[in-house]
């Protein structure tokens, strides 16, 4: 163990400290807010305190013990993830680096941190080449992120089973539909595409991504008329 103090990322007075956001953040993220929450989200100041002292005193067991204690509250908390995350490297617990590596992939991508996600899946993968993402919620955004830093493969890879794993997710409209744009702009199989949209038009006729996947559609045809 070293003797000195871990660098992680402490609060800036010049910006609005993490400890200040979590009661906003649990709100937003559907807590009931009339619940009777952990000491660490209740007293977030001293909280923060706290694990700054923490870390400070080289006492990286409580640390993270006190991280768990407040990520049950906030359990997709970015930051909070990313504390554990450094805090487990630090102590080169990498069973436990792998253990918490679902929930910090899914904090980063259910945040709208695709970059960050990406980054996290890619480093877990790093430790273990067989570690895939179960998260239903996560995937979607996750893939959508691949896609948007042109890691095309890597979203397909991401989709491959999603409608058997989780056949009633909400989230399967989405899926197929992106599914279809992946196999029309990166497999070039634009006819097969065209049918699966038009099955998912009949199938989800109703759903807030019809009038996207029509456009689509349409769009399909004419290149394919061309």
């Amino acid at each position: 163990m070293r003797n000195k103090p871990l660098e992680m990322r402490r609060t800036s007075r010049q910006s609005v400290p993490l400890w200040r956001k979590l009661p906003s953040l649990l709100r937003r993220r559907g807590a009931p807010e009339a619940a009777e929450a952990p000491a660490t989200v209740a007293a977030p100041e001293a909280f923060w305190d706290r694990l700054n002292a923490l870390l400070d005193d080289c006492r990286y067991g409580e640390a993270i013990a006190a991280l768990k204690d407040a990520l049950r509250s906030s359990p997709h908390d970015p930051e909070l993830n990313d504390q554990l995350h450094a805090l487990y490297t630090e102590v080169g617990d990498t069973v436990s680096v792998l253990a918490h590596g679902p929930q910090w992939v899914a904090a980063q991508a259910l945040d709208g941190r695709g970059r960050a996600a990406l980054a996290a899946l890619k480093t877990l993968q790093k430790i273990d080449a067989r570690f895939e993402l179960q998260d239903a919620d996560a995937l979607l955004p996750l893939a959508k992120a691949a896609v948007q830093h042109g890691e095309q493969a890597l979203a397909v890879q991401l989709l491959q089973g999603f409608d058997k794993r989780f056949p009633e997710h909400p989230d399967l409209p989405g899926v197929y539909f992106l599914g279809a744009q992946l196999m029309s702009e990166y497999g070039r199989r634009h006819e097969q595409a065209t049918k699966l949209l038009k099955r998912l038009l009949k199938r989800y006729s109703g759903h807030a991504l019809a009038g996207e996947m029509r456009t689509y559609l349409e769009l399909l045809q004419r290149v394919q008329v061309r």
